[in-house]
């Protein structure tokens, strides 16, 4: 129990490092004090992503003490600039506090109504999560696992969190290393399994819920909505379950908890007059977005251009004379198109919309935003009924009818670019492709994000049937039991709906982690002995350690777990051409000159990984140099790891 409540506290920590610093920025530039709040988020990474890219070109290393002053930088220019204001006797900019948040924010009760949304729905994850793995240093295992714990470890030894050079040495080349870059602040503390855990929990428990309660208050005058809407936000597989506990897609769901706030933030500064302030604020948390993950950055370009026609269309058909009109139009649209017909030209982008996702009926998934869900592409390792996520987008579907003009533009402007990026992804190969390449035309990305409007939408329109029922109820002609029940019932109504929408999620989040952390679609990496030997066997190996072998063996966790490094981290041989060479060479190492001349070549002592436990079709096909070793000379062994075996290299000597 310890060890879990230490792990909230970092999660807190965390989150309040990503939150506070650019909120106080703003809040002391004059910015009204909600949307400060709202924004802050967005802000504070934009500013830390640019300043890891700027101190690795300027040698300067990224560790928990130069992140803490630049965390403190940006809080102590805030209060500059708020003394500075106070002293010309400057008011807040914008419209006047009290309209922020429609009223609400300040009125404790709606204000500890969005609270308790937040901390319930993100205390049931929580729970659900430390449920499923058992411990919180527990270690998941699947897909991009390996790259993100990797990448943690790799900045705290070298300092170096650009998203342009920190990942090199583990994927070969650039990474959104945003989020990695918080990780400064607890691993001087925990090991790396657990400072990602911490990390994770930030997301999906603290970060993304009040996300939601802020998006929520922008519209909601009661408190039902803003209770509901973190829950509903929660109630789909894609995010945290599949996305983030599953596949440890750790950018992605980054960006997808950033969200939330931005659209709030977005929303009020919506309703006031657009100047070059408010403008220049959208694009820094676009790129805050976006360098937190390019495909959610991308997708929010894409907002941004339905937002800039939505807003400037009406004054094109106020003009009288009808060709005018209708030409005035025709080049609104083309101008907001054209930040999207440049990325159909960018080459990056059209390589990665090109991923293969195999064949998919059209049908299906044009149903999927609808359902939530695609019938027919298998994605999940947990079955998905194909309709249990039907009433979560019926209820936002909807709210988007009931709420669509009182709440504006910009939710329905993010559910609209959330939907036909779904599409898109089903659509046959063509340059429309590039609009989804950002996160590899990957269609439950895109599902997590229509999820966030969805909810807010589902919120407002569960309050409202939950308001109708309890005014039904209390009408003067209704009989002194019904008046009295009125409250109960409804509530009773509330919390139904509420659970009925919410509770197919439980088990499938739960059943998702505990299938990336437990029982694993594949042979385990480290098996929990060989991950306790392999720390003891490695705090006892020379400095300059260096180990070979196939990563899913256990090799590529040796950064993870030991302060010995490996030479292949990743589960694809990416990195330098003698890196390359060695994932298909190294098993003719007694008979290949150059592979030794490779191995001298990127130095150190090394020692060679093997386990009996791994998928060999695997291994033959990405690495075939570890496939058939000959190890009967050149290696000794050094210690025994449950199933794998740790050689000491001396076929090089």
């Amino acid at each position: 129990m310890v060890g879990w409540v230490t792990l909230v506290l970092a999660a807190a920590v965390v989150s309040l490092l990503v939150a506070v610093p650019g909120a106080t920025l703003l809040a002391g530039a004059g910015t009204q004090r909600p949307l400060a709040i709202a924004a802050g988020p967005a802000v504070t990474v934009a500013i830390v992503g640019v300043a890891t890219v700027v101190m690795s070109r300027l040698g300067i290393a990224w560790d928990a003490r130069t992140a803490v002053a630049l965390l403190a930088a940006i809080c102590g220019a805030g209060a500059l600039a708020a003394a500075l204001r106070r002293r010309r006797g400057a008011t807040d900019a914008g419209q006047p506090e009290a309209e922020a948040f429609d009223c609400q924010a300040r009125r404790s009760r709606a204000l500890a109504a969005s609270v308790f949304g937040a901390v319930t729905a993100g205390g049931a994850q929580v729970a659900l999560f430390a449920r499923a793995v058992g411990r919180p240093d527990a270690l998941l295992q699947n897909t991009d696992a390996m790259v993100q714990l990797n990448l943690i470890a790799e900045i705290e030894r070298s300092g170096d969190a650009s998203m342009l050079t920190a990942a090199i040495p583990v994927t070969g080349g650039n990474y959104p290393t945003a989020w990695h870059a918080f990780s400064v602040f607890l691993a001087p503390f925990a090991n790396t399994p657990f400072v990602f855990n911490a990390m994770a929990v930030a997301l999906f428990a603290v970060l993304f819920p009040t996300g939601m309660g802020m998006l929520t208050a922008t519209a909601s005058r009661g408190t039902i909505a803003r209770i509901a809407a973190p829950w509903l936000a929660l109630a789909a597989p894609w995010f945290p379950g599949l996305m983030l506990t599953f596949s440890a897609q750790a950018s992605g769901a980054f960006a997808i908890a950033l969200v939330p706030s931005a659209l709030a933030a977005v929303v009020l500064l919506w309703r006031r007059r657009l100047d070059w302030r408010a403008l220049l604020l959208v694009a820094v948390m676009v790129l805050g977005i976006g360098l937190a993950s390019p495909g959610a950055g991308q997708w929010a370009v894409e907002v941004g251009c339905l937002l800039g026609f939505m807003r400037l269309a009406p004054r094109a058909r106020s003009i009288s004379r009808g060709p005018l009109r209708l030409a005035a139009v025709f080049v609104l649209a083309l101008v907001a198109c054209l930040p999207l017909i440049l990325m159909t030209r960018i080459p990056t982008l059209q390589a990665m919309g090109s991923f293969d996702r195999g064949q998919i009926p059209l049908w299906s998934r044009f149903l999927a935003p609808v359902l939530l869900n695609d019938v027919v592409a298998k994605v999940s390792p947990v079955p998905l009924a194909p309709a249990a996520y039907l009433p979560l987008a019926v209820m936002g579907f909807i709210g988007l009818i009931l709420f669509r003009r009182r709440v504006g533009q910009v939710p329905t402007a993010a559910l609209a670019a959330a939907v036909l990026c779904v599409w898109i992804t089903g659509l046959p190969e063509g340059p429309w492709w590039a609009l989804v390449g950002g996160w590899w035309r990957d269609y439950p990305r895109f599902l997590a994000l229509e999820v966030i409007p969805l909810a807010f939408f589902g919120a407002l329109g569960l309050e409202a049937v939950v308001l109708w029922l309890h005014g039904l109820l209390r009408r003067p002609q209704r009989s002194a039991l019904a008046r009295r029940i009125a409250g109960p019932v409804a509530g009773a109504v509330a919390l139904a709906l509420l659970l009925g929408v919410c509770a197919p999620n439980t088990g499938v989040f739960r059943q998702l982690t505990t299938r990336g952390y437990v029982y694993l679609i594949h042979p385990p990496w480290v098996t929990d002995a060989e991950a306790l030997r392999m720390e003891a066997v490695g705090a006892q190996l020379p400095d300059d350690a260096v180990v070979y072998g196939f990563p899913q063996s256990g090799a590529g966790l040796i950064p993870v777990l030991t302060p010995a490094t490996s030479v292949h981290r990743s589960w694809s041989p990416a990195g330098t051409p003698d890196e390359k060479f060695i994932a298909k060479h190294f098993d003719e190492i007694d008979t290949n000159p150059r592979v030794c001349e490779i191995v001298r070549r990127i130095g150190g002592t090394p020692y060679y990984y093997e386990d009996s436990d791994i998928s060999d079709l695997e291994r033959w096909m990405r690495f075939p140099g570890y496939d058939e070793v000959d190890l009967t000379a050149g290696f000794e062994l050094v210690a025994v790891l449950d199933t794998a075996h740790l050689y000491r290299l001396t076929a090089c000597d």
